[in-house]
């Protein structure tokens, strides 16, 4: 089926193809609110609750997998994230793996 949009002199127009099967409307349901999860813990600096929103993705394996993206990632930005700037400076304190993983990863690139 092909999705298309109508472009008027407003913007685009999206047409109505549907509704989604019940465990796809589901999966969209828990993706965004794991966004918005993300987005809160970011502005607030919630590792707690950046966390969760990594612990709740479907495409995060589990927990400890969670924990260690989600600290890889505010080491990697901690540029943009004043914010978190105590738990990343726990991280680069007690997580030498992740500090050395990450500064490999960007050296690389």
């Amino acid at each position: 089926m092909e999705v298309s949009a109508q472009i008027t002199s407003h913007g685009a127009v999206p047409f109505n193809w549907g509704e989604f099967m019940p465990a796809a409307r589901g999966m969209i349901q828990l993706m965004k609110g794991m966004e918005e999860t993300v987005i809160h813990a970011a502005v607030e600096g919630n590792y707690g609750a950046a966390l969760h929103a990594f612990t709740i993705n479907p495409l995060v394996p589990g927990g400890q997998m969670a924990k260690r993206v989600l600290d890889e990632l505010l080491y990697a930005h901690k540029a943009h994230l004043p914010q978190s700037a105590d738990k990343i400076a726990e991280i680069e304190a007690n997580q030498p793996d992740v500090v050395a993983y990450v500064d490999k990863l960007m050296q690389s690139n």
